[in-house]
């Protein structure tokens, strides 16, 4: 009898087992509270590996054209916008605003006193703000602070904008980054940060240019510096 029942509790046991794989290898059909998946998914899991990887590569391409030139043209004013200062300097800044002394190195270094404040602040503001609207805020705003070194009167007026520069480009750069490593994979991500220093490197090339045509083409226009319109336009 016992033998009998162990037998019997054995086969209830592997008919159970075989219930289970049935029903793991033959799902039921979904039921009509049960959304059928999109087309594309399925569409999409039964190609090969080959197919998956010419559509990461078209999907990558499309987010490097829609991201990198806009990141790139920003970095480049807002490179530019930090070092108009040394340019302005080749004018009539000094004279006009009765500069002596180390009084443009601490111009120049009173940007970063605001620069560094702003950091950690603008970091968390990123995180509850979308990108699309902080950064694009970031850069009209610096671009409207900067035009304001024109209207300086003196060198507290200078000082002042200066610091509120630091303030107002303080975001972008950690901003990008944290929008580029949203996109990007690791691997991906150390190529694009290269090319948005190529923004950097831009600045560098067309700045002195660029300062060079206004302070000499446009110094005492409209009885304005040239040095003023450098930092209007």
């Amino acid at each position: 009898d016992a033998t009998k029942a162990s037998l019997d509790e054995k086969e209830h046991v592997d008919e159970a087992d075989k219930a289970v794989d049935e029903k793991a290898h033959h799902p039921p059909p979904p039921t009509s509270s049960d959304p059928a998946p999109p087309a594309w998914t399925t569409l999409f899991a039964a190609r090969d590996p080959a197919q998956h990887r010419a559509a990461e590569a078209r999907f990558l391409r499309k987010v490097d054209a829609r991201l990198m030139p806009t990141l790139i043209f920003m970095y480049l004013l807002n490179f530019l916008d930090r070092s108009n200062l040394a340019q302005a300097r080749q004018g009539t800044l000094e004279s006009d605003l009765r500069m002596t002394g180390t009084d443009f190195n601490l111009a120049t270094s009173i940007f970063f006193v605001g620069y560094l404040l702003m950091q950690l602040p603008s970091n968390v503001l990123l995180t509850r703000l979308r990108p699309s609207l902080y950064l694009a805020a970031s850069c009209g705003l610096w671009g409207v602070v900067s035009a304001c070194n024109a209207a300086a009167g003196t060198f507290p007026h200078l000082v002042a904008v200066r610091f509120f520069l630091g303030f107002a480009e303080a975001p972008f750069f950690p901003g990008a980054v944290f929008l580029m490593s949203s996109w990007y994979t690791r691997a991906e991500l150390t190529r694009r940060v290269a090319w948005l220093y190529s923004g950097n490197a831009l600045a560098n090339m067309f700045g002195g240019l660029v300062g060079a045509g206004i302070l000499g083409g446009m110094e005492g226009s409209l009885g304005i510096a040239g040095w003023r319109w450098l930092f209007i336009l």
